[in-house]
């Protein structure tokens, strides 16, 4: 995650669920917007978002379970 920081065009990202690390590199960069690949439940989903919510202010958010 830390090509984001260095990207300030990028706003929105898509992440694999069963594959995610380094969240908090997240924070201090222009992302907006999140697509959620390959969840196991909604409620892997949620814990995920508010993760990520916790470095950036998110405007939207979307997902696939797989």
């Amino acid at each position: 995650m830390s090509i984001y920081k260095e990207c300030p065009c990028i706003e929105e990202i898509g992440v694999d669920a069963e594959n995610i690390f380094n969240i908090e590199m997240l924070k201090d960069t222009n992302i907006r917007s999140v697509m959620i690949y390959n969840a196991s439940s909604k409620e892997n989903v949620d814990n995920l978002i508010s993760k990520i919510k916790s470095y950036i202010e998110l405007n939207s958010w979307g997902y696939m379970e797989n």
